[in-house]
């Protein structure tokens, strides 16, 4: 490793850390709300349960399964992937961190020898953490449009009944069928 080396690789090691750390900081602060409110929206269903037994209702089933959604347990399941996006970022900035230290450390020591394992090293951490960063926007941008498309659906199903829906769904598949197929020969009319 040459001093230029080491000061290209440290510019890049502290642009990918400083990157990274915003977005580790970024994950774990939407995850602690997220936790948070979930937390709230089941402590205010249960409340309201709890409520409506002491005037002598029992919950009905639909209530009690709702509640049973709400479950922290099964709300952090679903966002295993934003749990090990955390992680993997934790994972890379500490080993970014871990050589930066390194490259200083050689950088600062005189008449030091070149260190390949060194330079290999803080390539390869360098190397992660950009692939990371184009991974991550392609991920969160794939994540978005299907949450989006998701509720798009859900707002879909919310204004219009099953039977509406499914028999309209009958009639475009009915249309489609009737349709001459583009490679026949038009009509003489």
């Amino acid at each position: 490793m040459s001093n230029d080396y080491a000061a290209i690789v440290s510019t890049l090691d502290v642009a990918v850390l400083l990157v990274g750390a915003v977005q580790f900081a970024k994950v774990w602060a939407r995850l602690g709300d997220e936790t948070a409110t979930q937390a709230q929206t089941r402590r205010e269903r249960m409340g309201a349960l709890i409520e409506q037994q002491r005037r002598g209702v029992e919950p009905s089933r639909s209530e009690l399964l709702e509640v049973r959604r709400t479950s922290i347990v099964r709300w952090l399941r679903r966002h295993a992937l934003l749990h090990t996006a955390g992680f993997i970022w934790f994972v890379t900035c500490g080993n970014l961190v871990i050589v930066q230290f390194r490259v200083l450390i050689w950088a600062g020591t005189a008449n030091a020898d070149p260190d390949p394992g060194l330079a290999e090293d803080a390539f390869n951490w360098v190397a992660i953490g950009v692939i990371l960063l184009f991974i991550e926007g392609y991920v969160g941008g794939f994540v978005r449009a299907r949450r989006k498309a998701q509720e798009a659906r859900k707002a879909y199903c919310r204004q219009y009944t099953d039977e509406e829906r499914i028999g309209l769904d009958q009639k475009v598949r009915e249309a489609a069928r009737s349709e001459p197929s583009p490679t026949a020969a038009p009509a003489d009319t």
